[in-house]
């Protein structure tokens, strides 16, 4: 999707390289003490048109940060804060579309766990 996007300047085995090393980074940074234990990694088939921060989701006091992407401009993206208590529907709504978006992407898990080949 990278090389598609970058005009012909790159090629798709430019950005396999670039992912490998953020993996391999990830997987450097997750196995040091303190922290050990497993992270996903999505891959999207896509680029998304927005950010999602989503804080103890499924908790009565889970918090979600929202982040507009526009379209081709130099202003800053919007952004909103979303809380259960204060606007349950579209709480709801960036809740599952975080989990469409999760379930869209090619997952992997690393560090302390056995990765899927590529």
């Amino acid at each position: 999707m990278m090389a598609a996007r970058s005009m012909g300047t790159t090629t798709a085995e430019f950005w396999a390289t670039r992912l490998k090393t953020v993996v391999q980074v990830v997987e450097a940074t997750g196995a040091r003490p303190p922290h050990g234990g497993q992270l996903s990694l999505g891959f999207a088939p896509f680029p998304p048109s927005f950010g999602l921060i989503l804080i103890d989701p499924d908790q009565e006091h889970g918090k979600c940060f929202v982040e507009i992407y526009h379209h081709k401009t130099a202003e800053r993206n919007a952004t909103f804060r979303l809380t259960r208590a204060d606007d349950p529907y579209w709480y709801s709504f960036f809740h599952n579309q975080w989990t469409e978006f999760w379930n869209a992407c090619r997952q992997e898990v690393v560090g302390g766990a056995t990765k899927p080949d590529s």
